[in-house]
């Protein structure tokens, strides 16, 4: 397998605290996952967390807009940005994480 960019291994460093997570190839970017389910990704630059109906509101309240894919009929999908103070901050980062692995959880056990 060929080696991950330095960006994704960076980001994988920033979410240690969250226990193993696992960075794929998906689609142009990459997918994290935790114990198989995803919960964030990377694509166009950006990464972007799962929401759902519990943690989408605190995204919305940041002003931040959902991932949009080309490949997807309707486009949007639910991954948000993290507001840009949880790029510097490590805790605020793990923060939004923590919750979008709640979220990803959530939506396997439907």
């Amino acid at each position: 397998m060929a080696p991950l960019p330095p960006h994704i291994e960076h980001i994988l460093e920033r979410f240690e605290p969250l226990g193993p997570v696992v960075a794929k190839r998906m689609f142009g970017g990459f997918g994290f996952f935790a114990d198989d389910c995803m919960f964030a990704l990377f694509s166009g630059e950006q990464l972007y967390l799962k929401a759902d109906d519990r943690n989408r509101p605190r995204f919305e309240a940041e002003g931040l807009e959902p991932f949009r894919s080309r490949r997807r009929k309707g486009g949007r999908m639910p991954y948000y940005p993290p507001p840009e103070s949880a790029l510097d901050d490590d805790d605020e980062l793990l923060d939004w994480a923590r919750s979008a692995v709640d979220a990803a959880f959530a939506a396997r056990k439907i």
